[in-house]
């Protein structure tokens, strides 16, 4: 009983990390997402010279192993946790002293971006959170590139073979499910093209990718 209740304290804070707990469950959530990530972005080309955005860093592992690949771009990464931005921060402290890294403070809903900047914008594990997907991604799509690319990658999505695990999550989190339909929808109506859907059902992971 006290596992499952430190357990579910735990996961309270995967919204919005803060304070020593939250460093804890930030850099837990990036260790336990890692393989979703790794599965999703690998759905996608990075060429060396792009302008890529993470949206919901977190602890800033994901912009680490990224930084590495754009070497000729620069990788920049938001997060409403002031808490996740100063381990994000910290975390690439190196690429950010050479200028191939830049962490802020922000929210999806108000990027802090003019238009037209990112070749790449990627969401792992935050879509849930988003307080208006439709209006957030009509905001994403503002500071694409034309033909640039938005990838979402989630270890989680409505389907009624999961259904005990994931009204479990969100009874503890607070979070939104969409199915593979639902994330369709909202990609065309805010003006995506070339929707591609991809899942691992057996996990009951996927990744949707839209282009500008």
């Amino acid at each position: 009983m006290i596992k499952k209740e430190i357990a579910d304290k735990l996961m309270k804070h995967t919204r919005k990390p803060m304070g020593p707990v939250g460093t804890i469950v930030g850099e837990y959530m990036s260790k336990v997402h890692e393989k979703v990530a790794i599965w999703g972005l690998n759905k996608v080309t990075i060429n060396p010279e792009h302008q890529i955005l993470e949206i919901g860093c977190g602890a800033g592992y994901n912009i680490n192993k990224l930084a590495k690949n754009a070497t000729e771009g620069k990788i920049y990464g938001i997060d409403y946790s002031e808490t996740m931005v100063d381990l994000a921060k910290e975390v690439n402290k190196h690429y950010i002293h050479i200028g191939r890294v830049e962490i802020k403070y922000g929210c999806v809903s108000s990027l802090p971006f003019p238009n037209n900047t990112f070749n790449l914008i990627m969401g792992i594990e935050t879509v849930n959170f988003w307080p208006e997907i439709l209006n957030d991604l009509k905001e994403i799509k503002r500071v694409l590139k034309p033909y640039g690319s938005l990838i979402i990658i989630n270890n989680s999505y409505k389907h009624k073979k999961f259904k005990k695990r994931n009204l479990t999550w969100k009874k503890l989190t607070g979070f939104n499910l969409y199915t593979p339909k639902q994330f369709k929808k909202y990609f065309r109506k805010a003006g995506y093209l070339n929707i591609g859907i991809f899942e691992k059902k057996a996990k009951n992971w996927i990744a949707i990718i839209g282009n500008k």
